[in-house]
């Protein structure tokens, strides 16, 4: 008996797709999931620069008064998780 072994391709006669059409489109949503999180990355990078620079953004509350920008960023965007995002996209782009 070999250990050897032949993979053929298959393809199903039912509504089901195929393993190599399912793969095919995982990457494909990969690759959209992938370009999603380099562009939020950047926004939130971006972000980052505004911060501490004593920028206050008007009608936050609707009543005329104004609020630093840094409690937005405080409470919308945390930097352990840009770092997360970035390691994510780093091993996406290594295959991993």
């Amino acid at each position: 008996m070999s250990n050897r072994f032949e993979l053929t391709p298959w393809e199903s006669k039912s509504a089901e797709p195929s393993l190599l059409s399912k793969y095919t489109e995982l990457r494909g949503i990969n690759a959209e999931l992938l370009g999603a999180l380099e562009k939020m990355t950047a926004f939130a990078e971006a972000m980052q620069e505004f911060y501490g620079i004593g920028l206050e953004v008007a009608a936050w509350h609707e009543n005329g008064q104004t609020e630093p920008l840094d409690n937005f960023i405080d409470d919308n965007l945390d930097a352990d998780d840009v770092d997360a995002a970035r390691a994510a996209i780093r091993r996406a782009e290594a295959g991993g």
